[in-house]
């Protein structure tokens, strides 16, 4: 089996460089793909890169170009191009650190949304801006023009919800991040006794980790509303809408969103800024929480890189008028022990008071109901200043003990075109019968005895959307979102020799056995275990 493209992405940017030893073939992955690795490649330089490098250029004489264009002077071209094209430019500008301006930022926008431009080019540009990086100036006109590929649906002043408070968390993204498949059934609840209501911007999965849209996806029947109208019939319904970006709702961010997951320029601040600052002004709110992930489980694990996504966002969105909070999440581990769009909306369920029959790491389900609640009581308590933020927790944790959660959830469910009797099974605890998925599994055991002390998050993520195809989209991929990994084991316990670390599970054990000889050696690499020596 061929190392994933995903695997060779990694090895440039965090372990040192490609191995020697590792063969590679260009033609076996998609060529968008191929053109933004050649950056890394370049940018990454050692000496046994040079045959990959002519290999990609044989069988892509463009990506040569584009490369002559952006490294004409680097050691293993030395032969400038001068750009004869606008889109030549834009490389030319982006790999000098130079401004594009509105007009070269909205052609790529356009061309790209009208389905007209060079992916290839598209992989090499947005690698560069991983790299080169994008000025302010340049990443809010990107920002605005993603937002102007559609409409712009304002719900704030509309006649149906007579003076609510429009309110959202959107999160930066992480390793089994779940507050919006929770928070929107304590926001039901609320939107009971207090004029508020949220339309939630969910998206798909991305890089390494999951996304809310693929994750309740795996609900039979569940449909996301459109904008406009059937949002607004949506939350005058229950409240809340689970919103996704459409062909007239931000379509640009849209396709750009799946091609970075394949494309290894997820992290790159810039792109992130614009994507989500994008959405959010394209369904302005009266209140956005923003919820920055940090640490090794998230995109951006340094943690003065995540504050300054957190103050980019902002600043463009509060000059458009929008009240932005911006709130660091640590990532040292996944807030839970699922990892896979099935699995963890079975773990959310969990937390809402639904039976299971995976048995889920308690410490875990309790961790993420604290942070559901501290999300819920800065909205509220910014909202109803009345109350203090102390009170606001408390009443959130009443929303749970009293079962309100559970009510708001079936409540959610049918407002999103869930049958009743799907809403029933799942109520009942038997949504993973539904699926089909196995409970039991293929297990990993540890091979000693110590105290679990860390576990590689980025690799683990990447086994479930790529290796499993946990993670697929258009791009690239294929998309199964009943597979997936469970964990059990909290950072910091003490583990016996053959104790499970975790456990894959899936509805279909024939395609998990095709892949697990060449997953399990990976899979029990992500756990570090330390002895304790007396």
């Amino acid at each position: 089996m061929a190392v994933g493209i995903t695997e060779i992405y990694d090895y440039l940017k965090y372990k040192g460089g490609v191995p020697s030893d590792l063969l590679i073939d260009p033609s076996y992955y998609h060529s968008h793909q191929i053109s933004s690795l050649t950056v890394l490649l370049l940018e990454r330089w050692k000496d046994n890169h040079k045959d990959l490098l002519n290999k990609i250029w044989k069988i892509y004489p463009e990506i040569y170009d584009f490369s002559r264009v952006a490294y004409g002077e680097h050691k293993a071209i030395r032969k400038p191009l001068i750009p004869k094209t606008e889109f030549l430019e834009i490389l030319k500008l982006t790999s000098e650190k130079k401004q594009l301006g509105p007009k070269l930022v909205n052609l790529v926008v356009e061309e790209f949304t009208l389905g007209r431009l060079d992916l290839n080019f598209l992989g090499f540009w947005l690698m560069l801006i991983h790299e080169k990086g994008l000025s302010d100036i340049d990443t809010v006109s990107l920002t605005h023009a993603l937002k102007n590929s559609g409409k712009i649906y304002d719900y704030r002043q509309s006649p149906f919800f007579n003076g609510r408070q429009v309110i959202r968390r959107y999160p930066s993204g992480a390793l089994s991040e779940k507050v919006a498949l929770i928070l929107p059934s304590l926001l039901v609840e609320t939107s009971e006794l207090y004029p508020i209501c949220s339309p939630f911007l969910i998206a798909k999965s991305l890089g390494f980790t999951g996304g809310t849209w693929d994750k309740l996806s795996s609900i039979p029947g569940f449909s996301f509303p459109e904008p406009g109208e059937e949002t607004i019939e949506t939350m005058v319904k229950c409240g809340v809408a689970m919103t996704v970006t459409r062909e007239d709702l931000c379509p640009a961010d849209r396709k750009l969103y799946q091609f970075r997951s394949v494309t290894g320029t997820v992290e790159s601040l810039e792109l992130a800024v614009s994507s989500i600052a994008s959405k959010q002004l394209a369904v302005p709110a009266h209140l956005l929480l923003m919820d920055v992930r940090t640490g090794p489980g998230s995109f951006f694990p340094d943690h003065d890189k995540a504050i300054q996504l957190g103050s980019k966002i902002k600043e463009i969105l509060e000059e458009s008028g929008i009240p932005t909070l911006v709130e660091t999440t640590e990532m040292l581990q996944p807030n839970g022990s699922s990892v896979g769009n099935a699995l963890e909306v079975d773990e959310a369920f969990k937390i809402l008071g639904i039976k299971s029959p995976i048995l889920w790491n308690n410490q875990g389900l309790e961790e993420q109901k604290k942070i559901v609640i501290k999300f819920y009581a800065q909205l509220m308590s910014y909202l109803y200043p009345n109350k203090s933020l102390e009170k606001w927790q408390k009443f959130g944790q009443w929303l749970f003990d009293s079962g309100k959660v559970r009510k708001g959830l079936k409540s959610l469910l049918e407002a999103h075109g869930v049958q009743d009797e799907v809403i029933s099974k799942i109520l009942d605890g038997k949504f993973i019968e539904i699926l089909g998925i196995n409970p039991t599994g293929f297990e990993i055991l540890s091979s000693k005895e110590g105290i679990y002390k860390d576990l590689d998050q980025r690799t683990l993520g990447n086994i479930v959307n790529f290796d499993l195809g946990g993670g697929g989209n258009d791009y690239g991929g294929v998309f199964d979102p009943k597979t997936g990994i469970v964990l059990n084991c909290r950072l910091g316990d003490q583990v016996k020799k053959n104790d499970v670390l975790c456990r894959i599970l899936s509805n279909n054990p024939t395609q998990v056995k095709i892949v697990w000889p060449d997953i399990k050696e990976k899979l029990f690499s992500c756990f570090t275990i330390e002895e304790v020596i007396e």
